[in-house]
């Protein structure tokens, strides 16, 4: 799964692109679908952000960047985390 984008879209509908590079130790590039927009971190966790109900579902990179998920994504996003960071939710 590393190096192999996983295509996704935000709860506004804007597809973007993780991808997870096997480094030293594996980052992540998050990628809009015209390129206008990347992302690099070393950590990336889908967590719940009860403040934007009723799609609380957040893409969270390295603390500091974050993106409000599509909800009928979130299965196949957490499944690629899951395969490429060995962490089981």
């Amino acid at each position: 799964m590393h190096n192999q984008p996983q295509a996704f879209n935000d709860a506004k509908g804007t597809t973007w692109t993780l991808t997870a590079l096997l480094l030293s130790t594996t980052q992540f590039v998050l990628e809009s679908l015209d390129s206008s927009i990347t992302i690099m971190a070393h950590r990336a966790a889908i967590t719940i952000d009860e403040s934007k109900m009723p799609n609380p579902f957040v893409l969270e990179l390295d603390n500091n960047a974050s993106l409000e998920i599509d909800p009928a994504e979130i299965e196949k996003l957490d499944e690629f985390l899951q395969q490429v960071t060995g962490v089981s939710a």
